[in-house]
């Protein structure tokens, strides 16, 4: 019934029970500050308490979930810890094709295991089964923006994400990184924008909204955003290596040599 994939898990990189996606993806629970958390494994995790799940309830009817493949990733070589919970949650779908708890779970799993096409496949059966869940839309948009999807894929999956939750930071700030990754500068300065709104004291949104800023030729407010990204992270090299060329920029050399 499911379909086998060829790519193998990172053994070594992974824990063998994940508790949640990969890549910054890990989603918050309330509201608050302070979400922003670095990982031993990926260089942004985001944490913390924005995000009130909101789904569909007491709808009749559904999906006809009886045609529907199951991704199969486990092979051989596999560490057994990672097998057995892939498989077990493969078969918690296979038991019960119309549950999309069941679809989610799966999906996390692979999404934690760089199982990004299957990872996508699986959010979104879980979506269909519950189309207001901002969760599984927001995860599904990241993992197709990590597969490379194409533009217009990414930014249909994020904005129906963002049209469920349009108060969570990462949200906007994933769909900016995104969108520069898309070679779309204007619409990312729109999406980091809206998330420093949200969060001022968001630094990686204040560091990419500089670089795409000095991409479109604006060193004067690049300048204004790096200055402040660096007020709140002294020690982040980066920032420190864009604000030295947003005052380049601008013929600020000694500015630039400090």
């Amino acid at each position: 019934m499911g379909r086998a994939s060829k790519k193998k898990p990172k053994q070594g990189r992974r824990s063998p029970q994940p508790a949640g996606p990969s890549e910054a993806t890990s989603l918050p629970q309330g509201k608050g500050r302070g979400w922003l958390v670095p990982l031993a494994v990926a260089t942004l995790a985001v944490g913390g308490i924005y995000f009130v799940s909101s789904r569909d309830a007491g709808l009749g009817g559904g999906p006809d979930t009886s045609q529907w493949s199951v991704p199969d990733v486990v092979t051989g070589d596999m560490l057994a810890p990672v097998a057995r919970v892939l498989g077990e949650a493969r078969d918690a779908v296979l038991e019960d094709p119309s549950s999309a708890a069941a679809w989610g779970e799966l999906a996390t799993l692979l999404d934690a295991h760089e199982f990004y096409p299957e990872a996508g496949e699986a959010y979104g059966r879980a979506l269909e089964l519950e189309p207001r869940d901002f969760t599984r839309a927001y995860l599904r948009a990241v993992v197709l923006d990590l597969q490379g999807a194409e533009l217009p894929a990414v930014e249909a999956a994020f904005e129906r994400a963002l049209a469920l939750n349009a108060e969570f930071p990462p949200a906007f700030f994933r769909f900016g990184d995104a969108l520069v990754r898309q070679g779309q500068p204007k619409k990312a300065r729109t999406a980091f924008e809206r998330a420093i709104e949200l969060d001022p004291d968001f630094v990686r949104a204040r560091r990419s909204l500089g670089q795409v800023l000095l991409r479109l030729g604006e060193a004067a407010l690049a300048v204004e955003h790096l200055e402040r990204a660096r007020e709140l992270a002294p020690d982040d090299a980066v920032v420190h290596a864009n604000l030295a060329q947003a005052y380049r920029a601008q013929g600020q050399e000694a500015l630039a040599e400090e």
